[in-house]
């Protein structure tokens, strides 16, 4: 495999084949260097590896994943530039270069879960790919690990309950449906007030965070972590967007306990100590000791 740059637009590229043109409208011809193994390859493969935009790599992967965030465009043997997610997103030179990797994945799994082309990149944090497709948006999760399916199912969830309180359902994202199977949570798209200015708004996100927390938690669920950009500023106010980090409590987790000791749901990032020590978190909160102790004494002993 052979990685380079275009001299011209400073695209990244990698190809089987040494010589290539540059697809993004230049047209450049590009001459590319072979990936050299170079060291003992003891190194662990990360994001150093991942980012590279040299021709050198002394990682475990062997040179597969190099380069892999920073090139934005793969060819076949003969040169030619495959079609790829670029041709489905809009703002695709927006896009951040820690997801550029996960962008075919994500997005085919986006369009898989209904959204249509062209998709505008939104942003990205730590779990996902937002993407907008007319009025809905799509969050996607960046990888299919089991912590996703865990992180994404409790945050579809989280929406899906606020859905139902009339106290704060207008001040959080209304969500439209969530695919389990390729870890999409489906939106309304909320649009931000061009005029609204984040730090004259400070005091009114957290005021609204601290409002979801207080009405959410008697319906079983603490608010999600706090961060100013979880929230957006439309016309109507704050308006969060991002469940991510919100927790089950009281009778919705000692549910979730059940459901997973029953088989019912699977257990994904959980193990049995950690769900007893979250059990045993919210005696004296949200759950008593009664309320717990069989639940707690069925995880002990698995």
């Amino acid at each position: 495999m052979n990685i380079g740059r275009c001299g011209q637009c400073l695209t990244m590229l990698r190809s089987e084949a040494p010589v290539v043109r540059c697809p993004r409208g230049c047209s450049q011809r590009v001459v590319l260097k072979p990936i050299q193994i170079v060291g003992d390859q003891a190194a662990r493969c990360g994001a150093r590896c991942r980012d590279a935009i040299s021709s050198k790599c002394d990682c475990e992967c062997g040179g597969v994943n190099h380069g892999q965030y920073a090139v934005r465009y793969v060819h076949d043997a003969y040169g030619n530039s495959q079609e790829t997610w670029t041709g489905y997103v809009s703002n695709a030179e927006d896009v951040d270069r820690v997801v550029i990797g996960q962008m075919e994945g994500v997005v085919e799994r986006a369009m898989a879960a209904g959204a249509s082309a062209p998709l505008t990149y939104v942003g990205a944090g730590m779990t996902g790919v937002v993407l907008r497709s007319g009025p809905r948006s799509y969050k996607v999760a960046r990888n299919l690990t089991p912590t996703r399916h865990s992180s994404f199912e409790a945050e579809a969830e989280f929406f899906q309950a606020c859905s139902r309180v009339p106290e704060i359902r207008e001040q959080v994202a209304q969500i439209r449906k969530f695919d389990p199977y390729r870890l999409v949570i489906i939106k309304r798209y909320v649009p931000r007030d061009p005029e609204a200015k984040a730090w004259k708004n400070e005091t009114a996100i957290w005021e609204l965070h601290k409002r979801i927390e207080a009405t959410m938690i008697p319906h079983g669920w603490t608010a999600p972590e706090f961060k100013a950009d979880s929230y957006v500023l439309s016309e109507a106010g704050p308006v969060l967007v991002d469940g991510t980090f919100a927790h089950r409590v009281g009778l919705v987790l000692l549910q979730y306990a059940t459901d997973l000791l029953d088989e019912r749901r699977p257990w994904w990032d959980e193990t049995p100590r950690d769900l007893a020590f979250a059990l045993r978190m919210e005696v004296g909160r949200t759950l008593t000791q009664d309320q717990i102790a069989p639940l707690e004494a069925r995880l002990n002993e698995r």
